[in-house]
């Protein structure tokens, strides 16, 4: 048995993050691994990126567990239809707040014609910048 404390004991490293988390520790093992890889992420891709991430991350999980739910209920397994219910029912809702989180993000981003409307913009203040050049014989010195 590994001793207590020992973080190569545990399969996926959340546990020991949450516990240091919530004793102000610092990362270690696979979490610290983790969050270099997020921090790389940041850096490189965005907080967009890493919500999007979440947002289908959250999606997939809870389809699964809805597909476990709906299983659960043609066998009849009550006890399961209520663990399932309950886990599918909580992460959908977290899902549904990462995916309104996405939509937020592409609206004020402005999507596809946020960047249209960009380029029209910067096309009329370009033509309106050699508009206003003064020209051979337009308010020029004589």
């Amino acid at each position: 048995m590994a001793a207590e404390g020992n973080q190569s004991a545990t399969k996926h490293g959340a546990e020991g993050a949450i516990r240091r988390i919530s004793q102000g520790q610092p990362l270690i093992g696979m979490a610290k691994d983790m969050q270099n890889e997020v921090e790389e992420t940041l850096e490189t891709q965005g907080i967009d990126a890493i919500v999007r991430d979440g947002a289908i991350g959250l999606e997939t999980a809870a389809r699964l567990y809805k597909n476990a739910f709906l299983a659960a209920v043609e066998k009849g397994d009550l006890e399961a239809v209520d663990r399932y219910g309950a886990r599918y029912g909580w992460i959908q809702s977290k899902a549904l707040l990462a995916w309104g989180q996405v939509r937020k993000d592409a609206k004020e981003k402005g999507g596809m014609l946020g960047k249209v409307l960009e380029a029209y913009r910067s096309d009329m203040d370009a033509t309106q910048d050699a508009q206003n050049t003064p020209q051979e014989g337009q308010g020029g010195q004589e």
